[in-house]
């Protein structure tokens, strides 16, 4: 059976797939349709909080939509009233949205040539949606999801996460905040899967699945956000169990890295 077999969600349905932000936003007017997208996504260049400063975040939703026949773009994501870091978070957003464009609209052409005779080929999707996992003054935590369907029995999901340092504007990398990272990805291996076998039911062999997603590598904890208790791992669908179980997140206080 070609992978035409069934179209899961409308574009516009796939909106709600993570359902709001951990930090209620207050709501910016939106770029106009008519706006370019390269001005949607214009460059903040004023400088960080100096240095002692008291921030003051303010969050506000921003929109895109760079849809064209052969794909329909979405995107949905905030500023935080920070320059620095809202100029980071856009170059992201234009960068991931210009890669899905030429991606799906590449794949969209072939396809079509290949199986237009034969049905209609439909539109095929990439959504990025964006969840404030913690936004105040001791850390910006945002967390992506990028949806994208090209086509096949279900959509695609990949996972993104950006940590900044309100106070400097700078991005941090959660490595950063331990002295001896090889042995942080060690304890992290050890507890993220015994939290893993815990969600995962009984009746379903995923043993090597799991072993595998929470070896202690790099790779495998790319996805790691603060939180006001301590921090948050993420896994993708496919990591370490099949998609039908979905993202798995697993919360550990920050004790678990005593001494590391």
């Amino acid at each position: 059976m070609h992978k035409y077999g069934i179209i899961l969600w409308a574009v516009m349905g796939v909106m709600g797939v993570m359902g709001g932000c951990a930090t209620a936003p207050e709501r910016s007017t939106t770029a106009s349709e008519s706006t370019s997208a390269s001005e949607r996504a214009s460059v903040v260049t004023e400088n960080a909080p100096a240095k002692g400063q008291k921030v003051a975040i303010q969050i506000t939703e921003q929109t895109r939509d760079v849809s064209e026949p052969g794909c329909q773009i979405k995107a949905r994501y905030f500023h935080y009233g920070i320059p620095t870091v809202d100029q980071e978070i856009d170059a992201f957003v234009t960068s991931q949205l210009k890669e899905a464009r030429d991606s799906l609209l590449k794949e969209h052409e072939a396809d079509k040539a290949e199986f237009g005779a034969e049905r209609e080929i439909p539109d095929y999707y990439f959504m990025l949606e964006a969840e404030s996992v913690r936004a105040n003054e001791e850390g910006i935590d945002i967390l992506f999801s990028l949806t994208n369907y090209r086509g096949g029995a279900h959509d695609g999901l990949a996972l993104h996460t950006l940590m900044f340092d309100p106070q400097t504007g700078k991005r941090v990398d959660f490595f950063d905040r331990v002295q001896n990272p090889e042995v942080a990805l060690d304890v992290l291996s050890v507890e993220c899967g015994k939290k893993v076998r815990e969600m995962i039911e009984e009746d379903m062999d995923v043993e090597s699945m799991i072993v595998d997603g929470t070896a202690p590598k790099r790779e495998n904890f790319a996805n790691i956000l603060r939180t006001d208790e301590g921090f948050r791992v993420y896994f993708e669908p496919y990591q370490v169990a099949p998609w039908a179980v979905g993202t798995l997140v697993v919360d550990l206080p920050w004790s678990v890295l005593d001494g590391v």
